[in-house]
């Protein structure tokens, strides 16, 4: 597990590192602003939710990175994380698990397999998700 963790961790840092050294975060925010402000987030948000998405540990890192230059809230990472999750959830259950339970049952039986696994899954990791984060809040508080 270090195997993947490390290098990915040592990669995001020097990445994040040249990002702001160049102020790219700044022209990322430019661009993204608009778009993230209508819907009350930081541009930051989509930039985390879309790492995420890719790797989750980069995004995690990515996150604390932001964080701890003070570009980003503690609410909006726990936001874009959740989002990054979310998505990536979502197409993993349609890559992976969708083509199996199909073969296994028909088209049928194996969207509602897939659909009823999926719903299940999502609301237990993201009970335990919002709990956390609303801990973390209060915490940081």
């Amino acid at each position: 597990m270090l195997k993947r963790i490390v290098p990915t961790m040592f990669i995001t840092l020097f990445l994040v590192s040249v990002a702001m050294e160049l102020n790219l975060f700044d022209r990322f925010s430019a661009i993204l602003g608009p778009i993230t402000s209508f819907f009350g987030l930081e541009s930051g948000v989509a930039l985390i939710s879309a790492t995420a998405i890719v790797n989750t540990t980069a995004g995690i890192i990515l996150a604390g990175s932001l964080l701890a230059e003070g570009l980003i809230t503690t609410k909006s990472v726990l936001i874009a994380l959740f989002l990054g999750t979310v998505v990536s959830f979502s197409a993993r259950f349609a890559k992976h698990s969708l083509p199996l339970h199909v073969s296994l049952f028909g088209p049928k039986l194996g969207s509602k397999t897939v659909a009823i696994s999926a719903t299940t899954t999502l609301v237990i990791v993201y009970t335990d998700l919002i709990s956390s984060a609303l801990i973390s809040v209060n915490l940081c508080q």
